[in-house]
C-alpha cells in the first residue's frame, strides 16, 4: 500500500495526464488530422517503387526492423494491459456497474494505475508507425491500422469536452455562491 500511494502521489491525472495534453493538444490534433495525408501520400510515393525490405520471413535486411518495432509495442502492450485491464473490470465485478458504467463514467484518474492508461493513449501515436512500415513495405492495411486514429482522435474529443464541463461547472458554482 506505501507503494501506491508514493506512485499516486508521483503521478496526478490532473496535472501530468491533462496537463501533457493540454500543452500538447495541437501536435496530438495534427498527427490525427495528418494520418490519412500521409498513409496515402506515402503509398502515392511508392506506387513506382520497389518495397522497403524492412524485416520479416523472407527478408535480406540485417536489421529485422518489424520484428523489434512489432516486439517493442507487444512488450508494451502486455504489461500495460496488466494495469489496465484490471483497472477497466474492477467496477464491473467489484461494485457491480455496467461496461459503459465502468468505463465512461467512473473516475479512475486518482488510481496510481491511471499512469498506465495515460501511457497506452500515448501509444496509439507511436502506433501510427506500425502502419508506416506496412506501406513502406507495399503491403495491405487491415482495418486495425486505419481504426488506430480514431481513437485518437476520440482521446482528444472527450478530453476537451471534460475540460469544458469542468468549466461550466466551476463557472455554475462561482454564480450560486
Amino acid at each position: 500500500s506505501s507503494s501506491s500511494s508514493s506512485s499516486s502521489s508521483s503521478f496526478e491525472w490532473e496535472r501530468d495526464a491533462k496537463g501533457f495534453y493540454d500543452r500538447h493538444f495541437i501536435v496530438l490534433f495534427v498527427a490525427a488530422l495528418m494520418y490519412y495525408p500521409v498513409i496515402l501520400g506515402i503509398k502515392y510515393l511508392m506506387r513506382n517503387r520497389k518495397a522497403f525490405d524492412l524485416g520479416g520471413a523472407r527478408s535480406r535486411a540485417m536489421v529485422n526492423w518489424i520484428f523489434w518495432w512489432e516486439a517493442s509495442l507487444a512488450a508494451f502492450s502486455f504489461v500495460a494491459a496488466t494495469q489496465v485491464v484490471p483497472l477497466a473490470l474492477e467496477p464491473l465485478y467489484e461494485q457491480g456497474l455496467s461496461w459503459s458504467e465502468s468505463i465512461c463514467k467512473l473516475r479512475t484518474h486518482d488510481d496510481p494505475r491511471a499512469f498506465w492508461m495515460f501511457l497506452f493513449n500515448l501509444s496509439k501515436v507511436f502506433e501510427f508507425g506500425d502502419t508506416v512500415l506496412v506501406v513502406l513495405r507495399k503491403k495491405k492495411l487491415i482495418m486495425l491500422q486505419v481504426m488506430v486514429v480514431y481513437e485518437l482522435f476520440i482521446v482528444i474529443e472527450e478530453e476537451a469536452k471534460e475540460e469544458q464541463e469542468e468549466k461550466e461547472h466551476e463557472e455554475e458554482e462561482i454564480l450560486s455562491s
